[in-house]
């Protein structure tokens, strides 16, 4: 009777089940009448939404060989190409603005022209590149050797179940790079934070809760069957 009843439970949730939805925003951790709170709502509203871009961090002391350059230039394409990534910046897509004085404005043009077969031609790009101060800090460190692609997520898409899928669309060219590299790629922003821990709780939670499922029927068995003891 009691096996029964459990049963009947358990489809009677499940029914109520299919129309929980599961919120990909996370929880207001202050009251919505707090100064801090109403500071953070008009920095949204002047700058946009925060934690649509994921960080990939390259170290090479090679970065600027023709073969390594190459593939960055074209993990870089690839990671552009994958869905909800809206915007890019990296070195290989760094742009000089050329002062145009017949217009009376300044021209942006594109520093690097990958693929490279010529070094020398990369080395003189390179030099173009390192001269320039905004970058330096920005997209690399000149003492670490440390090199930054910034990837800029679709604001809708990365707040909804689609995250999985394009943090995933994401690590495919990485991943694909660091073995024909051989380069350790470093990748982080709230993005891939929120969605690699948000999968984990969830497969966790999965786990959880057949456990329960499983510990409850075998307490009721063994609270049912007369030949065990009490």
């Amino acid at each position: 009777m009691l096996l029964s009843l459990l049963a009947l439970a358990t489809l009677f949730m499940g029914y109520l089940a299919k129309d929980i939805k599961m919120s990909y925003e996370f929880s207001k951790a202050i009251p919505v009448d707090n100064q801090k709170y109403k500071d953070y709502q008009q920095f949204l509203k002047t700058f946009g939404r925060d934690g649509n871009t994921v960080v990939v961090g390259i170290h090479s002391e090679k970065f600027f060989d023709t073969a390594t350059f190459n593939q960055v230039a074209e993990l870089q394409k690839n990671i552009k190409a994958a869905k909800g990534v809206t915007g890019i910046l990296s070195v290989p897509t760094a742009v000089d603005l050329i002062k145009m004085d017949s217009l009376e404005k300044f021209q942006p043009e594109v520093i690097f022209h990958a693929p490279y077969t010529d070094q020398n031609a990369l080395d003189s790009n390179t030099a173009e590149f390192l001269n320039l101060p905004f970058y330096q800090g920005l997209l690399y460190n000149k003492q670490n050797q440390a090199y930054l692609i910034a990837v800029s997520l679709n604001d809708t898409l990365i707040n909804s179940k689609e995250r999985t899928h394009i943090i995933n669309g994401i690590m495919a060219p990485i991943e694909a790079f660091e073995k024909t590299s051989g380069i350790k790629v470093h990748v982080s922003g709230l993005p891939y934070i929120r969605t690699t821990v948000g999968d984990k709780i969830a497969h966790e939670l999965n786990y959880f809760l057949l456990g329960s499922f499983i510990l409850s029927a075998i307490t009721l068995l063994l609270f049912l069957d007369p030949l065990v003891p009490c």
